[in-house]
């Protein structure tokens, strides 16, 4: 997680917290548009499906309540047409196999409900030609073929029902429910129709009949009572018109005269007398209409005009019912019309919003990663060209101004808000780097003084007493004073390196020079003779050849500190070896000594000190006590001479020094340089005379 916050840049962030609210709000905007528009689709697929598989269901309850008025007739003892009753039964034969092929249209609407009326619907069709059978037969009874059609239509209100629990809304719902109470009112009315030719007939209606025929007549006023109130105003108009009808008023009147027919007593027993008291009772307590409650009995009316009052009515209910379905599903298409309109033109409007939303956090997070990446550049600009550049100027010793904005460093400016304080802070921090730069750049500048008139007042006393010495060789003569003069000598010269050490690392170079080019024998033995511990140094091989008279004293330096390394790093009874030779940038002298040499971390910085020496500094000095190794390190830059440090075949370390061919002289040596001591000569007096011999070219 660590490595992914690394790689995931600003201008990813920026436009990731800008247009991640505005993607979301267009896909949320995009959503819910979508959402709605499925929504008026759904309204107008289930209008659609409504109008396409619900009118197989009327119809096959029309026809069978058709059907089951001719076949309990028949019962009672009407004899049907033939014709008539064959051309019902074809009807129903039909509506039947529609209402199938109807509810493979419904099922998507409700799947659970669907199932469950076919599996119900498959076995009352497969009884259908049985019962016609034991109807034609005269054994089927009015209570079976009343049960029988009655399921079969019962199964159609469920499926008014089922539909309508998957209306699109709230509103469509409760429209349907109304419409589904507008059928029931038809069945029942139809039932009510079914069961007069049995009051015609003798014996009449039993007890069980009367009730029932009394409920479906109380169930036809309640749902004109329940539907009007849940119907618009036009067709709450047309039922208030239907019960001012003359059939209304004939149903009612047909309803109590069935009744108190019914409480007639009879000539059979006193159970029949408390049966029609129970029944008249029942009669004037229940029986109601527009007419006078307790009204004596009237004749009873044909059981043909009642059929015909209530076949009236059904179909004046039956138009009501189509029209209001009608109306209901128009009025889900235009719900679902006007809600997918709505949903697309809010969709449309929330994508603009969001699109607008999305180019607007585009444009200002552009601008402010357009910001952020000027003030990455210029403030990288500034770490990485500009600061350096002041900081080389404050090591070549110019005079840098902190407050000179316009040519020492710049000054970023990027207004006042939060991005603007960033740059102020990073400018101030700049001004308090070059400010902290010239202050150390003056106090080494002070240091570096200081070292420099030290060394060269130690340089004068040094120099006079070499000359006070050097007039005392000349005179005396006894090899034992002299020998002392020499040590002396030697002394001196030790002490003159040492501060010319200070004079080379204080950036100055040392006053001697030679004018004159110079043996590199003469060079070499000019380096031991400075090495307090020349007597175990041993030159053993050096090639005959001349050094440029200006680069004599820097390498005389050069050798003589790492001769002088190579002895004090070595036990005192072993000896140190100076050879050199010939190669194809120079010439190589290389210094080996027989010490505990240096780790691989330790030849490994020194070689880097050697090949990059540092800015002299008091902190660089305190963390490398070693300033010999500066000072050789300033004067190989100096003269483009190469060193190398390596571990030496005797545990120790060899110093390979690649004096390069430009300091090579091809002149012939003076014959005042070209002295060499012979080999009988001590190694004491010949490196004595060696450093006082190139120390007299000076």
């Amino acid at each position: 997680m660590k490595s992914l916050r690394g790689r995931v840049g600003i201008r990813a962030r920026v436009l990731a917290m800008a247009l991640i609210p505005s993607v979301a709000l267009l896909t949320a905007g995009v959503g819910v548009s979508g959402y709605l528009v499925r929504q008026g689709v759904h309204a107008q697929d289930w209008a659609d499906q409504m109008g396409r598989g619900a009118p197989a269901g009327i119809r096959l309850a029309a026809d069978l309540q058709q059907e089951r008025m001719i076949a309990i007739g028949k019962i009672a003892g009407r004899q049907p047409n033939p014709a008539e009753l064959a051309s019902r039964r074809r009807a129903v034969d039909a509506d039947v196999r529609a209402q199938f092929e109807a509810l493979n249209v419904l099922y998507p609407m409700n799947p659970t409900a669907m199932r469950a009326l076919a599996d119900a619907f498959g076995p009352l069709a497969a009884q259908l030609p049985a019962v016609r059978q034991r109807a034609d037969a005269a054994t089927l009874s009015a209570d079976d073929a009343y049960t029988f059609y009655g399921q079969f239509i019962g199964l159609i209100e469920m499926e008014l029902y089922s539909m309508t629990q998957s209306a699109p809304d709230t509103a469509t719902a409760l429209a349907e429910a109304g419409s589904v109470g507008l059928f029931c009112a038809g069945e029942a009315i139809s039932r009510a129709a079914a069961l007069l030719p049995l009051a015609a007939a003798k014996p009449g209606l039993s007890d069980t009949q009367l009730a029932e025929f009394n409920y479906l007549t109380g169930r036809f006023r309640n749902q004109f009572g329940t539907m009007s109130a849940g119907l618009p105003a036009q067709f709450q108009s047309r039922l208030r018109t239907l019960q001012a009808t003359p059939e209304y008023r004939e149903i009612a009147a047909a309803e109590r005269a069935v009744i108190l027919a019914a409480a007639r007593p009879s000539d059979s027993d006193s159970t029949a007398t408390k049966t029609a008291s129970s029944r008249a009772s029942w009669a004037g307590s229940s029986a109601s209409g527009p007419s006078d409650a307790a009204a004596a009995p009237i004749s009873m009316p044909t059981a043909t005009g009642w059929q015909n009052a209530a076949a009236e009515m059904h179909r004046l209910l039956g138009a009501v019912y189509d029209d209001q379905r009608a109306y209901n599903l128009d009025a889900a298409r235009h719900q679902g019309d006007r809600s997918a309109n709505r949903a697309l033109t809010a969709g449309a409007a929330v994508a603009v919003f969001g699109l607008a939303a999305f180019l607007l956090a585009l444009v200002l997070s552009g601008r402010l990663i357009r910001r952020l990446q000027r003030l990455r550049k210029e403030t990288l600009e500034l770490a990485d060209v500009r600061l350096p550049a002041v900081m080389a100027r404050l090591r070549a010793g110019e005079d840098v101004d902190p407050t000179d904005t316009a040519g020492t460093v710049a000054t970023l400016d990027y207004g006042s808000d939060e991005i603007g304080e960033v740059a102020d802070a990073f400018n101030r921090a700049q001004n308090a780097a070059v400010t902290a730069a010239v202050t150390e750049a003056k106090t080494r500048d002070g240091v570096q003084a200081v070292f420099l008139s030290i060394a060269h007042r130690s340089q004068i006393v040094v120099h006079r007493q070499l000359e006070i010495l050097e007039e005392i060789e000349h005179e005396i003569e006894h090899p034992r004073h002299l020998n002392m003069l020499f040590k002396l000598d030697h002394l001196a010269t030790r002490e003159r390196r040492n501060a010319e050490n200070l004079i080379i690392l204080g950036g100055e170079r040392p006053g001697r020079r030679w004018s004159t080019p110079v043996p590199l024998i003469a060079v070499v033995r000019g380096a031991v003779g400075e090495t307090e511990e020349f007597a175990r140094v041993r030159v053993v091989q050096v090639p005959e050849l001349m050094i440029q008279g200006g680069a004599v004293t820097d390498l005389v330096h050069l050798l003589a500190e790492l001769v002088d390394n190579a002895t004090s790093y070595s036990p005192p009874e072993s000896r140190v070896q100076v050879t050199g030779g010939i190669v194809g940038k120079g010439v190589a002298v290389e210094i080996e000594d027989q010490g505990l040499g240096m780790t691989a971390e330790e030849l490994a910085r020194a070689n880097e000190t050697l090949a990059n020496p540092p800015d002299f500094s008091v902190a660089t000095l305190s963390s490398d006590s070693r300033v010999g190794l500066f000072v050789v390190a300033r004067l190989a830059k100096a003269n483009g001479v190469a060193i190398r440090l390596v571990e030496s075949d005797y545990g120790g370390v060899r110093a390979i020094v690649i004096i390069p061919t430009a300091l090579i002289s091809t002149a012939p040596a003076p014959e005042a340089t070209a002295s060499v001591p012979n080999a009988t000569e001590s190694a004491s007096a010949a490196a004595g005379r060696a450093a006082t011999s190139v120390a007299a070219v000076a």
